[in-house]
């Protein structure tokens, strides 16, 4: 892949992640028909056309060929295993918040939706599947340089959690670190995005389902099980990759993985 190559890919998969992110068609049809949208359709139509601009910047990455879209995205890959190991990991936070959280049992289907699964997929297919991975994957980036720009952007997405600048401050830092965190396990467990989608979901899931806090930041009690569940993921990649007997993030692929 010649330099040029690599700068015109990277500069497609940037500009469409950022015309995504500023929801310029959602905006324009909200001026039109506002007072006749309600929530959860402006939930959709937000997502709806965060997958537009993802389709159309991969149709032109594959010239305009739509076989290689799933696998680029890494939902290929392990879909019942990723699933299954993310949920696996994340029963300490189930069993945990079981004992010091409160069910909320007027949850409805909507704000399973809107909290935890529209959410957990979508955030992952944008920000890890689409941005980092192709950014790694297709544009040569390294893991270092993809990483960062994805959990930057993805922890400054999350800002509007709090007008605090403290909580603003560990919203961001806590969302920083999970948007690293989700990128390694997305390449490490060979680009399967199932895993990190599931851990995602799973962990909004059990957090909104026992009321555990209003924003990302959470409490301390709520965070031990939540670091539980980070550290077994951890451990559990480590040994997969070793059973495979190489890790994919070392060495070169640190900086650049331009071949």
């Amino acid at each position: 892949m010649t330099k040029r190559t690599q700068i015109g890919i990277s500069v497609l998969i940037i500009a469409a992640f950022i015309i995504a992110r500023q929801g310029f068609l959602l905006k324009a049809a909200g001026s039109l028909f506002a007072s006749e949208w309600t929530h959860s359709l402006r939930v959709v139509a937000f997502y709806a056309e965060w997958l537009l601009f993802i389709i159309l910047a991969s149709l032109i990455l594959n010239r305009f060929r739509f076989a290689p879209i799933l696998h680029d995205l890494g939902l290929t890959v392990f879909f019942k295993r990723g699933l299954l190991v993310a949920f696996l990991a994340t029963l300490p936070m189930l069993i945990g918040y079981v004992f010091i959280g409160h069910l909320n049992e007027n949850l409805s289907v909507a704000e399973i939706m809107q909290g935890a699964l529209l959410p957990g997929f979508m955030e992952e297919l944008l920000f890890r599947g689409f941005l980092f991975g192709l950014l790694f994957r297709r544009a040569g980036w390294g893991f270092l340089p993809a990483a960062a720009v994805s959990a930057i952007l993805f922890a400054a997405g999350h800002l509007y959690q709090s007008s605090d600048l403290g909580v603003s401050a560990g919203i961001f830092f806590t969302t920083l670190l999970g948007g690293g965190w989700f990128a390694w396990l997305y390449i490490e467990w060979d680009d399967c995005l199932w895993v990190p989608i599931g851990l995602h979901v799973f962990m909004n899931l059990w957090w909104v389902a026992f009321d555990m806090g209003e924003n990302a930041l959470g409490g301390g009690p709520a965070n031990i099980f939540r670091i539980i569940t980070i550290v077994i993921t951890i451990v559990v990649t480590i040994r997969h990759r070793k059973r495979l007997g190489r890790f994919i993030v070392a060495g070169k692929t640190l900086y650049t993985n331009g071949g």
